[in-house]
């Protein structure tokens, strides 16, 4: 059966629309490219501002921006009724710093989005990659920077000049008390910026110009324990690094204080003395040496109590007076320095010996071999070496007690006879347990000694101090401690009307509080601004300050009063370290003409 004819094998079918899918491909490729170009050429300005910029400069931008922005809003809002032509100017300027951050802000972003956007169209992988490693992370770490500052003047800054510059209320106070624990203060000692007192509430150190420290007496006030003691060696230790001679006398016995002033008068290359007025102590000073005729009558008077009090025992009293004043003749006369040879020299005198109450106190004063030489320690000399002095003495015996008012005074002597060109060479004086040292000369001193280039620290515990002196009225006390101390720090009070008084001493300040009143059928609150004035300080705070003992860690808190506005401090202890110092010892004197030793009865 024939075959059927095949032709040639036939050519395989092309695809009619090849070369137009080519053309379209061409010509999209030729589209892109143009398109690449455009966007290139668009990219141009903001990629060279961005690549060429510092990264770190972008981000001190952003974080500007930010904080502005968040700031401004709440500054937008600001109202302060006191400042009623600074608010509206305050708002105006937070508006524009809050919106045109803002939109700084929104501008940046679309920036970034559209240049990671082109160089992604533009497949330049490397440049994206580089915006984000460097750019983009330096971005968020500015934002988050940028918000905690904004969020810090928006949330606590702002709103505190809103409400006024008082303490915090008292709650609050409280709350955050257990925050305020001890730590070393010689960390903030900075000499050149003032002497530094403590930390404040919020946590910044407190520093008091010298000069102001220096022009006025200082009035610590605290119970025992409460802390007063730590900032009184904060502050002479300051004191002798600054350059001042610095007389302590402390009536109870503190056994750091040596120690730490030791360190202090070694590390600023002075002499440190030690003096003891107990009796078990050895001879070590002349309470005579240095004095005329007129210091040694004011000596016996203070510290025998000899001035008449307006009862009839001024008669007795005059007698004594009598009695000190020829004693006070035969020191001069005899060139008597030691009390053993100044009873001697008195025993065979009439006039002074029939003076029962001066013949008694005289004698009781030579039981105290701590004044029974004829050498020792000079103060006078101690005082112009710039020296650092410490003098223990006791709060319970009437002889020491008798003794370190005398102290007191011969000191109030020894600098109010100063050489006017020392004057600039300041002495601080530090009376610790301030009852046990007062005395009617000693106060009329506080307000004179100034003026010769002396500043005293009083410290005392309670307000009832004042008014415990037997011999003194307490206005007088108050005019001496109160009136001539304008810095006071404050510890706990338990006094309700004492907390008082140093409150309203303190000062007030105006504010303005909303009162709101609605009525039965209306929808909102119709609001008003009321000015008051409120006291800087809170009383209720004096009475809830806290004490070292009230948890492990906790500072010596208290208040500032008399520098600037009242403000909270609290200040750790500074440490004690090496062994206790001990007192000096001088030859004990030798029997006087016609003194065969013995010891004078009482």
């Amino acid at each position: 059966m024939a075959q059927p004819y095949q032709g040639a094998a036939s050519a395989p079918a092309q695809d009619p629309f090849a070369p137009i899918a080519e053309r379209f491909e061409a010509m999209g490729q030729q589209t892109k490219q143009k398109a690449q170009a455009a966007v290139a050429e668009k990219l141009q300005v903001p990629a060279d501002y961005v690549y060429q910029t510092s990264v770190y400069w972008i981000g001190v931008s952003i974080a500007v921006v930010m904080a502005a922005t968040l700031a401004g809003f709440r500054l937008s809002k600001v109202s302060k009724p006191e400042a009623q032509l600074l608010s509206p100017m305050l708002r105006a300027g937070g508006w524009i710093a809050g919106w045109g951050g803002l939109s700084i802000l929104v501008g940046g972003l679309l920036l970034a989005a559209t240049l990671a956007g082109g160089l992604w169209f533009l497949e330049r992988p490397e440049l994206l990659a580089e915006l984000y490693s460097e750019h983009i992370k330096m971005a968020a770490w500015s934002l988050v920077l940028g918000a905690g500052i904004g969020l810090y003047y928006a949330m606590w800054v702002i709103p505190r000049w809103e409400r006024g510059s008082g303490l915090p209320d008292v709650e609050e106070l409280v709350r955050s008390f257990k925050r305020f624990n001890t730590y070393d203060p010689a960390r903030f000692f900075n000499i050149k910026k003032g002497c530094f007192v403590g930390l404040g509430y919020d946590d910044k150190p407190v520093y008091i110009p010298w000069a102001k420290l220096r022009e006025t007496h200082i009035q610590v006030q605290g119970g025992t324990g409460a802390g007063k003691g730590v900032l009184m060696l904060v502050l002479a230790a300051q004191a002798v690094r600054s350059g001042e001679a610095l007389i302590w006398i402390d009536p109870k016995g503190d056994r750091f204080a040596p120690r730490i002033l030791k360190k202090a008068a070694d590390e600023a290359g002075r002499p440190f003395v030690f003096i003891n007025l107990n009796p078990d102590q050895p001879p070590q000073f002349s309470l005579l040496a240095g004095a005329n005729e007129f210091d040694i009558l004011d000596l016996l008077v203070t510290g025998f109590d000899l001035r008449a009090k307006g009862s009839d025992g001024d008669y007795h009293r005059g007698r004594d007076e009598d009695a000190a004043m020829e004693a006070a003749r035969l020191v001069v006369a005899h060139d008597i320095k030691s009390i053993s040879a100044l009873i001697a020299a008195c025993a065979g005198v009439e006039e002074i010996t029939e003076a029962e109450n001066f013949w008694r106190h005289l004698r009781k004063l030579g039981r105290l071999d701590v004044v029974d030489t004829e050498g020792g320690v000079d103060l006078a000399q101690a005082v112009e070496q710039r020296a650092v002095v410490y003098i223990r003495g006791s709060a319970d015996s009437e002889v020491v007690k008798m003794l370190q008012k005398m102290v007191v005074m011969r000191l109030m002597q020894i600098i109010k006879t100063r050489p006017e060109a020392d004057y600039d060479r300041p002495v601080c004086v530090v009376l610790d347990e301030l009852k046990h040292l007062l005395s009617p000369p000693v106060t009329t001193a506080l307000g004179v000694v100034r003026s010769f280039g002396a500043h005293c620290i009083l410290a005392h515990q309670s307000a009832g101090d004042l008014e415990a002196f037997a011999n003194i009225s307490p206005a007088e006390v108050r005019g001496a401690v109160v009136d001539n101390t304008t810095l006071k720090f404050i510890y706990r009070v338990t006094d309700g009307e004492h907390a008082e008084a140093i409150a309203k001493a303190a000062g007030s300040r105006r504010t303005f509080t909303e009162a709101t009143t609605k009525g039965v059928d209306e929808d909102g609150a119709h609001g008003a601004w009321r000015e008051q004035h409120v006291p800087y300080l809170n009383p209720d705070l004096l009475t809830h300050l806290p004490l070292p003992t009230d948890r492990p860690k906790q500072a010596s808190t208290g208040v500032l009063v008399g520098w600037q506005n009242a403000r909270l401090f609290y200040v750790g202890p500074l440490a004690a370290t090496g062994p206790m110092p001990s007192p000096i010892e001088a030859p004990k004197a030798g029997p006087a003409d016609g003194d065969d030793g013995a010891e004078v009865p009482i």
